[in-house]
């Protein structure tokens, strides 16, 4: 069996131990879930690191501490919100390449937002009550990837983000909402992206779904 290797976008967080220091990082839980898959994880840190995508099979964009700029869709900066690096410009430049390549990708919280801005879409910036971490219900579309994930119209998600897509990009389609009218999924062709965590919950049907119907 072809060992599938998945691409990964690297995060950027604070040290907590050395003031204005950083480090560069992909979370452990998607490290434990794809060993579990035997699917090989490949960070990409910075943008010559485009380059190894052709030994990729597919892209994963997780969440991020960094919330996406407003310049990219044309609005303004809020006082209270912190929008720390700019890994969207690196981000961008790595989702252009799989695309260019026809490359699956599959996109969580921040990835959700980036997709969107990325295809023309625009964000809510400030949701307050979405970054508590309680569950919450999501109503799916039945005719989805995620339908076809789960075989259900309704589940609980967690909930960690301050921004939400606000416009939908062209021509993606709103696979799930939240019973207060957010989107938490949209998709599109060989692109799937939810506004939660699975990796949180450890929801390994989930991670499992893509290798197996995007990618294999």
């Amino acid at each position: 069996m072809k060992n599938i290797v998945l691409a990964v976008t690297s995060r950027v967080g604070k040290d907590p131990n050395h003031t204005g220091s950083e480090r560069i990082y992909v979370a452990r839980e998607f490290i434990d879930i794809f060993d579990e898959l035997n699917v090989t994880l490949l960070p990409l840190f910075k943008e010559k690191d485009i380059q190894l995508i052709d030994i990729c099979d597919g892209l994963l964009i997780p969440g991020s501490y960094s919330n996406v700029d407003p310049k990219y869709y044309g609005g303004q900066k809020l006082e209270n919100v912190d929008y720390g690096s700019n890994e969207f410009e690196l981000d961008s430049k790595i989702i252009k390449a799989f695309l260019d390549q026809d490359k699956p990708i599959l996109a969580i919280c921040a990835g959700i937002q980036e997709i969107n801005v990325y295809f023309g879409g625009t964000l809510k910036q400030n949701l307050l009550n979405h970054c508590n971490d309680e569950l919450h219900n999501i109503s799916i579309d039945k005719d989805s990837n995620l339908y076809d994930c789960y075989k259900k119209e309704k589940m609980e998600v967690n909930t960690l983000h301050y921004q939400a897509i606000d416009k939908v990009a062209p021509n993606f389609k709103i696979s799930a909402i939240s019973d207060d009218s957010i989107i938490e999924a949209i998709e599109k062709d060989k692109i799937i992206a939810v506004q939660w965590h699975p990796e949180l919950m450890h929801d390994i049907s989930f991670f499992k779904y893509f290798i197996d119907n995007m990618i294999k």
